[in-house]
């Protein structure tokens, strides 16, 4: 058996912890995370980030998946974070990673191997992907990935995800 390994992306606008409120919008073709990012500059959250709601400007990262296969929203939070079967393998709260011989992608293939016209390299291009929030986790097969970061609401940002459908 391969083992299973993870890799934290460092390369994304960190989430705050205090209230990143994620969001998924997805469609058959994208699918987009989008959550309150950290900053240095608290003054876009005040005080208190844990108050965040989705109608405050703030810093907003949307990473963009293509060619998504399949997507996990929600359980477990950063509580109950060392019940999710890749704690043992590194995976931490606030966090993103990339996962490499995921058990995942192996058990999306074998449900597609009863298709007629099965070829197994349309999944070497396939990454399992997870982020970790304080109250959800969300997690997701796809080729890649690509993020931006935008400052206003969260409200907006939704708005605008959806509109360019």
């Amino acid at each position: 058996m391969t083992k299973i390994e993870l890799s934290e992306l460092s390369n994304i606008p960190e989430c705050t912890t205090g209230a990143p409120l994620p969001v998924v919008v997805s469609d058959e073709e994208h699918v987009y995370l989008i959550y309150y990012s950290q900053d240095d500059d608290s003054s876009y959250y005040g005080e208190y980030p844990a108050s965040i709601n989705r109608r405050v400007n703030g810093i907003c990262a949307i990473i963009t998946f293509e060619f998504c296969r399949i997507y996990k929203f929600g359980s477990p939070n950063d509580e109950t974070l060392h019940g999710h079967p890749l704690y043992k393998y590194g995976l931490k709260h606030y966090s993103a990673f990339s996962i490499k011989n995921s058990p995942w992608i192996n058990e999306v293939q074998q449900i597609n191997k009863v298709h007629s016209s099965h070829n197994s390299k349309m999944f070497e291009k396939d990454r399992h992907y997870i982020w970790t929030f304080q109250d959800s986790t969300f997690e997701c097969i796809s080729e890649n990935y690509s993020h931006r970061v935008v400052h206003g609401s969260m409200s907006e940002v939704i708005k605008s995800t959806v509109n360019s459908f």
